[in-house]
């Protein structure tokens, strides 16, 4: 594991990010910095003159590998002007393959669309054909092709924090008195194969979307998304009504605490607490999912709706009125560093007491 926190003042606030992201690679031994793709729209470029684009790698393979045991990447959007940072991840990058290729991705977290998208019906990913990459410029991402977080950062000064394990990259920013905060990597899938359970996911934001764009605002809010959907066909879609439905962002995700607010807290009785746990507050592994509330006719019965736990390294904990970077005991460490609280809590709907924590290590 790799930690970082501080804050940075400057006036391209998202490179100086990503440039602590850089830092923090050199301390692990499965991320890694690939490369800058150059701002612009020729060849091997981002496809953008706004944006260059850093390219950080999650190795399956090797040190450290990967619990997935393949490859993965996040790509930042470096603007050379303005507040903008734009992060997101894929499962394929080709730097140097062939020029017609080279400084693009594939496969990607797939993104709502009405109608429905349906997963090629080779490895389910977003935006191939039968399983071949369909390569396109960051730029052709961030805008059509894919989803991505989108903070809004100030050049006058921000707090941050990152973390890495050989699964995750976390994100978190207060920006003023607004947090953002963000989950990029692997999430241990319940299915039964799952060959890349590769997600991001927005924790916390300043909109109804925590700030992911490429997801729908309508119901149900969608916090983040999937870059495959194991065994989900045409047929199964079809014969949910999914693909017909307004609500049919299936490529999207919510994220939830895996136990109750009832279980952990009491509820709503003041100053209740178990006698045999000993008024202990116990924290949460969270849940991502496809969809928080769908209609009836729209229940993914048939095409899936819990996917898995995210990893280990974000818990909810029950906290109606925390302050981000504040620390908290977990067991016997107590340096569990609060990341997500306040009124920027996005742990599914109507869930808004919970604060999202990480081990500062």
């Amino acid at each position: 594991m790799a930690w970082d926190n501080g804050s940075i003042t400057s006036d391209t606030p998202g490179a100086a990010l990503s440039d602590k992201l850089k830092t923090l690679v050199g301390s692990t031994s499965n991320w890694s910095f690939v490369e800058n793709v150059p701002a612009g729209t020729g060849a091997g470029q981002s496809g953008s003159a706004s944006y260059s684009v850093d390219v950080f790698k999650c190795a399956g393979t090797g040190a450290g590998a990967n619990s997935a045991g393949i490859d993965f990447y996040v790509g930042v959007a470096c603007y050379a002007s303005g507040n903008s940072v734009w992060i997101a991840t894929f499962e394929r990058y080709s730097p140097i393959v062939s020029d017609t290729n080279k400084g693009m991705c594939a496969c990607p977290i797939g993104q709502y669309k009405n109608p429905a998208i349906v997963p090629d019906a080779t490895d389910y990913t977003h935006d191939s054909a039968d399983g071949t990459p369909t390569w396109r410029t960051f730029n052709a991402r961030y805008g059509t092709y894919g989803m991505y977080w989108a903070p809004t950062l100030i050049s006058s000064g921000f707090a941050y924090a990152l973390k890495l394990t050989k699964d995750v990259l976390i994100v978190a920013c207060q920006v003023s008195a607004t947090t953002y905060s963000a989950y990029f990597g692997l999430l241990d899938s319940l299915v039964g194969t799952d060959p890349m359970p590769l997600c991001c996911v927005a924790l916390s934001g300043g909109s109804a979307t925590g700030n992911m764009t490429g997801v729908t605002t309508s119901s149900p809010v969608t916090y983040g998304g999937f870059s495959r959907l194991p065994g989900v066909t045409a047929a199964l879609m079809a014969g949910s009504g999914i693909a017909s439905s307004s609500w049919n962002a299936i490529w999207c995700a919510v994220t939830r605490p895996w136990l109750d607010r009832n279980l952990l807290a009491g509820g709503n009785v003041s100053g209740a607490s178990d006698l045999w746990l000993g008024g202990v507050n116990l924290t949460s592994r969270i849940a991502i999912l496809q969809r928080n509330a769908p209609a009836a006719d729209t229940w993914p019965s048939g095409v899936g709706c819990i996917r898995g736990l995210l990893k280990e390294d974000v818990l909810a904990l029950y906290l109606p009125s925390p302050n981000v970077w504040d620390t908290t005991t977990v067991g016997a460490q107590s340096d569990w560093t609060v990341i997500v609280g306040g009124g920027y809590c996005y742990l599914g709907a109507g869930i808004s007491s919970y604060s999202t924590i990480t081990r500062a290590v």
